[in-house]
């Protein structure tokens, strides 16, 4: 926009876990910066000047596997090994600390020797080295990690991939088995989840390790898409256990009027799915133009009164953050609360606000 075995951890203990790391006693309002993954390096102190300008404590921040890891590393799961590139991340992360912005990863796009070999980073990896490289990021974001004598930020929340219920960036969402089109998405994503939840809390016993991050559509379509309720159901049909879960959550109305399950007022119904486990809005908006994503869209002041409307909405005691997509707008995504060319939306001074209520 962005499974795991049986943990054996009672309801409260979940709760608590993914309450870890700094503190998000209210839901904390965050934003993200896409532009992140391609802006020279030295932009990033700028654009971390900008993030915290926003008022937020939290970002949330992609993570391009297939750059970070463009050649197989013999030893995947430590982050010292000379196959990755983690220059742009450790600029991205430092710069944020620096101002004191803590950030969430969603690390997503596979490297061909990862996938079988496929030239499209949207396809499904090896979970094991989905795994591999969670760990890694566990690691190296520690907190106690030193690279060129200096030590890295310390990151605590980590979202496994994003939006894999659509093909758009998870493939296959279908695959014909004994003559007839059925959905695979939610049994790939279960094994990402068993492979990476008990690997990264062992090497990281901090980490919250949030599932989902799923696209905002209830429609289950070959070969296109798995809606909400019908990925969920996959996934835990599959015995995995989850201590965090995120949605993405664009709304079509005005704040309060969806009644569409991927909505502020379906958000209730999404968490009990997952098991009542604390949620995570991690890409969230109103845009102001058409694009061929997202239809509705709303004027440039109504978004402004919109938004904390929407943030009301989204806003329950089991909550933990809810993330603004995005900072700027671009053309895919004109939900952003500064212009493309960088000036300030009037929905700038407005987020503002209510992020440092936050």
């Amino acid at each position: 926009m962005t499974a795991l075995p049986r943990i054996a951890l009672a309801g409260a203990g979940l709760l608590a876990l993914a309450a870890s790391g700094p503190a998000l006693a209210r839901p904390a309002i965050a934003v993200q910066d896409d532009r992140l993954t391609w802006l020279p390096l030295e932009r990033m102190p700028d654009r971390a000047k900008l993030i915290k300008a926003s008022g937020v404590r939290w970002t949330r921040v992609d993570v391009f596997w297939r750059d970070v890891a463009p050649r197989r590393p013999r030893r995947p799961a430590d982050p010292a090994d000379p196959a990755y590139r983690w220059d742009r991340l450790d600029a991205t992360l430092t710069a944020q600390r620096a101002k004191g912005v803590h950030a969430l990863l969603t690390p997503y796009r596979s490297p061909r020797w990862a996938n079988g070999g496929s030239g499209d980073p949207r396809t499904a990896p090896r979970a094991s080295a989905y795994a591999d490289f969670m760990v890694a990021l566990g690691r190296r974001y520690s907190g106690r990690y030193l690279a060129g004598g200096h030590r890295l930020p310390k990151v605590t929340h980590f979202e496994v991939w994003n939006e894999p219920n659509i093909a758009f960036f998870l493939r296959p969402q279908w695959a014909r088995r004994s003559g007839r089109m059925v959905p695979v998405s939610p049994q790939i994503y279960a094994g990402m989840l068993r492979a990476v939840t008990p690997r990264l809390r062992r090497a990281r016993p901090d980490a919250v390790v949030i599932a989902g991050a799923l696209a905002p559509t209830n429609t289950t379509n070959a070969p296109a898409s798995v809606g909400v309720a019908d990925f969920v159901k996959g996934v835990r049909r599959r015995g995995v256990r989850i201590m965090a879960a995120s949605q993405h959550i664009y709304p079509g109305a005005p704040p309060g009027r969806s009644r569409a399950l991927p909505s502020e007022w379906g958000l209730p119904r999404i968490r009990a799915l997952w098991g009542g486990v604390p949620m995570y809005v991690t890409e969230t908006g109103y845009t102001t133009a058409p694009t061929r994503f997202h239809l509705y869209h709303v004027s440039p002041g109504t978004q402004a009164r919109y938004l904390p409307q929407l943030l009301r909405g989204l806003s329950h005691p089991w909550v933990r953050m809810i993330v603004w997509y995005n900072l700027q707008d671009h053309g895919l995504w004109p939900a952003g609360l500064r212009l493309a060319d960088g000036g300030p939306k009037p929905a700038w001074r407005v987020f503002r606000r209510e992020a440092l209520r936050s």
